[in-house]
């Protein structure tokens, strides 16, 4: 019994070892192959998508179709791929119907075959005027036989595509590029994409440069305060810009002050201040007084003329508009008499030649009055006024007057008479050469005069110098001499003049060279032996003599010779 059943087991194992080596078939692979047709995305008018296997098939027949809308695609182009160009029974064919076209594809060759993973064909697609969206690609494996045929569409798995036919936003446009607003105002701006069958999302988004000046939500530009901002709408990155500047408008001006006592011949500034502060408009200033003749203003500075009251009025006239706004001022100008006038000095003397510096005092010194003086002398050949300031010419008296309006104050001056009481004498060199020449000063005391001074000038000795008229006093030889001054016959005073001879100038003897230092211990310092030579002047000398010497002997020895021939 054990032995049967041993031999039984050992069949069953040999059985399941023999089923363990049969293949498999392929209609039970755990991944069935997939036809499937791209989907794409496109921008343009044409657009080209493959029919395409991912896995081998082992097939007789192959019969596999594209279906499409043809009221938007229309097929242009038809393709068979490489991998079943040899299997093609016929070219591939279109089929239209009202609303839908099929491509279909044949592959047949009556004994199985196989078709490797690759492009089955290639579409190309013309898309309709107007046509945005995505489009329906639908793959149809409509037949599949092996060499029995045998239907074995089963194995494989079809996959539909798409085309997407996108409109991208080529442009955005605004109804406005520039604009001015007011702080407070607003305005609506409209934005335009394009092309407007896009199929891209046409939400616009705003933003602006600088929402301090100016905000804007959903297209409404808000004016917040003076100053320039960009509004930029945006749809998709395609943009649009609207430049707005902002501004303050002048509601009015104001003057730095309403009303102003000014005394006759002050002035004023008037000043203009802008309400609001941070208006932006341009504006002319214009200036004007109710009456001339008490007030005038030009560029806000207002002149007090004479007493009484005037309106004294600022027009700012906004430029490129009919708006003006004004400002006023009451000048009340009020005037002080002048009662009498006085000069600073009573009456006074003056020496010849002196001046004075006469002052006006005014009574009230803040008189409006004209302050303006004209001062006249009853005799100018005495004494002379200008400005106030007094200079005596010649003995004698005048009176001098100071007139202001109908005003007038006077003052005598006296030039007395001024009489020598005494002179000095001074030389400017006591000292001269022979042929030199000094000067004598004379001073009066006191200095200034009124009586002529005549002086006569003598001198003790004219062979040693000699003294003209004018007190010039030359040198003739060496020596001293006394000069005599007399003025007018009644003063006298002497001084003493020294003559020395003319110094002659020698000119300087050129310098001897000097003989150059030797060393006694250094025999190589100098080639030459020391010179035994006496100095330029010894040779001159020793010239001398030995000529002298010789011109003597000569002598000597011609009165010898006439002796001898006696």
């Amino acid at each position: 019994m054990e032995t049967k059943t041993r031999k039984l087991l050992a069949v069953i194992t040999l059985i399941a070892l023999v089923l363990s080596m049969l293949p498999i078939s392929t209609s039970h692979a755990a991944t069935k192959p997939n036809i499937k047709i791209d989907s794409v995305e496109t921008t343009e008018q044409e657009v080209t998508v493959d029919l395409t296997l991912d896995q081998t098939i082992t097939t007789a027949s192959l019969n596999t179709s594209v279906k499409f809308d043809n009221t938007k695609l229309e097929v242009t182009k038809i393709e068979v791929g490489s991998v079943i160009a040899n299997r093609v029974l016929d070219a591939p064919t279109v089929e239209n119907s009202n609303t839908q076209s099929e491509v279909m594809l044949i592959a047949i060759s009556g004994t199985n075959f196989d078709i490797q993973p690759g492009t089955l064909m290639t579409l190309t697609f013309k898309i309709k005027d107007g046509v945005t969206g995505v489009q329906n690609l639908d793959v149809v494996v409509n037949e599949m036989y092996n060499d029995t045929y045998q239907e074995i569409s089963d194995t494989v798995t079809a996959t539909s595509g798409t085309i997407n036919v996108i409109v991208p936003i080529t442009g955005v446009t605004l109804d406005k590029t520039t604009g001015i607003l007011n702080v407070g105002e607003s305005e609506t701006l409209v934005a335009t994409v394009t092309p407007d069958n896009t199929t891209e999302d046409k939400t616009v988004t705003w933003t602006s440069s600088d929402p301090a000046v100016a905000t804007v939500a959903n297209g409404v530009v808000n004016a917040v305060a003076p100053g320039t901002a960009t509004i930029t709408a945006t749809a998709a990155d395609v943009s649009a810009t609207y430049t707005v500047e902002v501004k303050q408008p002048l509601t009015g001006i104001a003057l730095n002050a309403t009303s102003e006592n000014l005394l006759k011949g002050q002035e004023f500034d008037l000043k203009v201040s802008y309400v609001p502060v941070n208006a932006t408009d341009k504006v002319a200033i214009t200036w004007e007084s109710s009456d001339e003749t008490v007030a005038t203003v030009e560029n806000g500075k207002v002149k007090a003329l004479k007493e009484g009251t005037a309106i004294i009025t600022a027009t700012a006239k906004v430029d490129g508009t009919n708006r003006e706004y004004t400002a006023t001022c009451e000048i009340n100008v009020e005037e002080i008499k002048l009662d009498s006038i006085a000069l600073d000095t009573k009456d006074f003397d003056l020496f010849l030649g002196d001046s004075k510096q006469l002052s006006v005092v005014y009574n009230p010194e803040n008189t409006t009055d004209s302050k303006d003086v004209v001062w006249t002398s009853s005799d100018e050949t005495v004494a002379t006024v200008e400005n106030g300031k007094v200079t005596a010419l010649k003995v004698g008296t005048a009176v001098i007057t100071a007139t202001v309006g109908d005003k007038t104050a006077t003052v005598t001056v006296t030039v007395p008479v001024v009489l020598i009481e005494g002179i000095e004498a001074t030389l400017d060199n006591a000292t001269i050469e022979v042929d030199g020449t000094a000067n004598i000063t004379i001073t009066t005391n006191p200095e200034k005069v009124t009586e002529e001074v005549v002086a006569v000038y003598e001198s003790s000795d004219e062979t040693i110098a000699t003294v003209d008229e004018n007190g010039v006093i030359t040198g003739v030889k060496p020596g001293k001499a006394t000069i005599t001054v007399t003025v007018n016959d009644e003063f006298t005073q002497e001084v003493e003049i020294e003559v020395v001879e003319k110094v002659v100038e020698v000119p300087e003897e050129p310098a001897t060279p000097e003989t150059p230092a030797t060393n006694p211990d250094d025999e190589t310092t100098n080639n030459e032996e020391n010179s035994v030579l006496p100095d330029t002047g010894d040779i001159a000398i020793g010239v001398f003599v030995v000529l002298m010497v010789a011109s003597l002997t000569g002598i000597v020895l011609v009165v010898r010779k006439q002796h001898k021939n006696k």
